[in-house]
């Protein structure tokens, strides 16, 4: 049986929904976390809105500054976000991903965040659109770096989720 052209992940986080939307849609926040381990990222731009952007950049060690941008396309706090992801320059243009031409150019991202008590359940999906059929063996064919590259990313998000809860703790007064 063939797989449809789709990631997904699903993953539980140790912490309270509003916190993990925050950390997605706080530019100061999601500079501390995004992207794949050892890169250092920066939000360039946020406005978390149907129609609006986050232009971010991305570096890996010495590496050239890579850049992303997210279109939002369904924001429902905190329940949903939706986008159309694609490289960018860094004027915020889409670009092909300059590692690999046969890459979609433009992916949609979708996130169902669902409260589970303390805890959040977060089920992520990205799907090319209006790919061509090699663009779509090359995605198929980037599950394995797909699969690291967003781990590492959630990985460096559960540690800052354990920071924003420590401080909303010491922000209680009993």
């Amino acid at each position: 049986m063939k797989r449809s052209a789709e990631f997904t992940m699903d993953r539980m986080f140790d912490a309270p929904r509003d916190l993990v939307w925050r950390a997605w849609t706080e530019p100061e926040l999601m500079s501390r976390w995004f992207g794949p381990k050892g890169c250092k990222t920066e939000v360039l731009e946020l406005d978390l809105k149907p129609g609006g952007i986050c232009h971010f950049s991305l570096r890996i060690g010495d590496a050239p500054l890579t850049y992303g941008k997210f279109v939002y396309q369904e924001i429902v706090p905190p329940e949903i976000i939706s986008w159309h992801h694609s490289f960018a320059d860094a004027h915020g243009t889409p670009i092909r991903y300059p590692d690999n031409d046969a890459w979609p150019l433009v992916l949609l991202t979708k996130i169902r965040f669902e409260d589970h008590g303390p805890r959040t359940r977060m089920l992520f999906s990205w799907t090319p659109l209006d790919a061509l059929p090699e663009e779509i063996a090359e995605f198929e064919k980037g599950r394995p770096s797909m699969d690291q590259g967003w781990t590492g990313s959630f990985e460096q998000l559960e540690p800052l989720l354990g920071d924003l809860k420590f401080e909303d703790n010491e922000g209680k007064t009993t």
